[in-house]
């Protein structure tokens, strides 16, 4: 593992991503520091047939406290026949 020193208000890269792009199904990873933000959820989603979605999917991660990063998102997985919605 790399260790990397900042000065107080600057921030390091991100991590690696890890994971599939295809069939994601892993939460979000928990930010650094002491008080490092949550990582998003995850979700499914299998809809045989129609899946209508008027709103929002969110598995976003939480921001991080002082001095800290933030969690990083998490998966969402659907598999539908017909995906429809604004």
């Amino acid at each position: 593992m790399l260790d990397v020193l900042t000065e107080p208000g600057q921030s390091t890269g991100g991590g690696v991503a890890y994971g599939s792009l295809y069939k994601p199904k892993l939460p979000g990873s928990r930010g650094g520091g002491d008080y490092g933000g949550l990582g998003g959820g995850k979700l499914y989603i299998r809809v045989p047939a129609e899946f209508l979605l008027d709103g929002i999917i969110l598995a976003d991660g939480a921001a991080g406290g002082t001095s800290s990063s933030g969690g990083s998102g998490g998966s969402v997985w659907i598999e539908t026949g017909e995906f429809m919605g604004n």
